[in-house]
């Protein structure tokens, strides 16, 4: 298996004076499960083999090891962090070290990386370390372990030993082959669950974290709609865009979304996302021959706003999306009237009718649109007849 490989060549034991320490056997609490549509619960993962006991034994000694507190202390104090280090970096990085631990040969202890880090500053001529990294980097899977590859170049640079080494991880983007009109197709045979956790990402264009586990308890209903802020930092769900913003849900959707979900004992919309998208996946790639993932749903809400005309920056805003925000003019969430307060952010949405373009029923042009349409062509030729009479 790739993930236990060990190679001879860039074994990195014998660059090593000192024994590793051996880490700490601790106790594991069970999380209780959480139950879905059809019952779900999250199983335990259990990594390269190992048990749970020793598994989180291995990522806590990695956790004392020096070079890792300085790098967690580093992401930390970087801007808009604010002290915060996620879920998300924090498993992806113990992750990578005990990933490339094992590929060279080496045991996850608490002083391992401080060991090579000092062998790198006491030897900087030696390429020892380069050389296991660029080998581990080309091993399939590529894309992850050059991922990975990237995350041990920053512990070493963070901690002043900085590696002469690049790695590539500008990949290039996945095909997109499915269609608005094959993304119509799959919907109609999907289960009623997948139907509501696609729409519901429709309607809300975050990232999967924070559109399917945002808790019911952050939202707020009004006289049509629920809308939650997107927190910066939350426990619950990481937001990448680090710009809080807000989520409008149609109200009756919402209602029968939070009413199937506390019936299963639910405190989010949809906490087995990644399983039911895997699912919708799969059967787009073996029925359809298409690529359909979760982040699918983003792109549809950018298509139908387009269609609607909508604000780019207040979609761009309701996306979560930095990037497109900032390219929509000059510090628009200092600027933009429509973003400033939620309620004109709310007039702009009805104005575009917003919710008609999204509800997915309406198959991305709602009636009602297109005979006010027709209706305001209708009066521009009345208009301009009786100039003419």
């Amino acid at each position: 298996m790739a993930g236990t490989h060990q190679s001879t060549s860039h074994n990195l034991k014998q660059i090593l004076t000192k024994s590793s320490e051996r880490p700490t056997k601790e106790t594991v609490r069970d999380k209780p499960a959480i139950e879905a549509y059809r019952r779900f619960s999250h199983r335990i993962r259990h990594t390269l083999g190992g048990d749970n006991k020793q598994f989180a034994a291995e990522n806590a000694a990695i956790e004392r090891d020096p070079a890792i507190i300085e790098y967690f202390n580093d992401i930390r104090g970087r801007r808009g962090n604010d002290g915060h280090l996620s879920k998300y970096t924090r498993w992806e990085t113990l992750g990578a070290v005990k990933d490339f631990l094992r590929y060279t040969g080496l045991e996850p202890s608490n002083r391992v990386l401080t060991d090579l880090i000092k062998h790198k500053r006491d030897n900087p001529l030696s390429h020892d370390i380069e050389q296991a990294l660029r080998a581990y980097s080309n091993e399939p899977p590529v894309k992850k372990r050059r991922t990975r590859g990237s995350r041990i170049l920053g512990i070493f640079r963070i901690n002043y030993a900085r590696l002469d080494l690049r790695i590539n991880t500008h990949f290039e983007p996945a095909i997109e082959n499915c269609t608005f009109e094959t993304f119509l197709q799959i919907l109609e045979v999907v289960t009623p669950e997948q139907r509501d956790m696609i729409q519901w990402g429709t309607y809300f264009p975050e990232r999967a974290t924070a559109t399917y586990r945002i808790p019911f308890s952050a939202f707020t209903r009004g006289k049509k709609y629920a809308v939650a802020w997107v927190e910066t930092h939350h426990p619950d769900y990481a937001n990448k865009s680090k710009v809080r913003h807000p989520a409008i849900i149609p109200l009756a959707f919402f209602d029968k979304v939070e009413a199937k979900a506390q019936a299963a004992c639910r405190t989010c919309p949809f906490p087995n996302y990644r399983a039911e998208w895997k699912k919708i996946t799969a059967l787009a790639k073996t029925e359809f021959k298409v690529r359909l993932v979760a982040n699918h749903t983003r792109k549809i809400f950018e298509k139908l706003a387009g269609r609607a005309k909508f604000n780019p920056a207040a979609a761009a805003f309701l996306m979560g999306d930095k990037t497109k925000l900032n390219n929509t003019g000059h510090l628009p969430l200092i600027y933009n009237p429509d973003l400033r307060q939620l309620d004109e952010l709310i007039q702009a949405y009805d104005a575009a009718e917003m919710a008609n373009y999204l509800n997915l029923d309406n198959k991305g042009r709602p009636e009602n649109s297109e005979l006010k349409t027709l209706k305001e062509r209708i009066r521009e030729l009345e208009e301009e007849l009786r100039k003419r009479v």
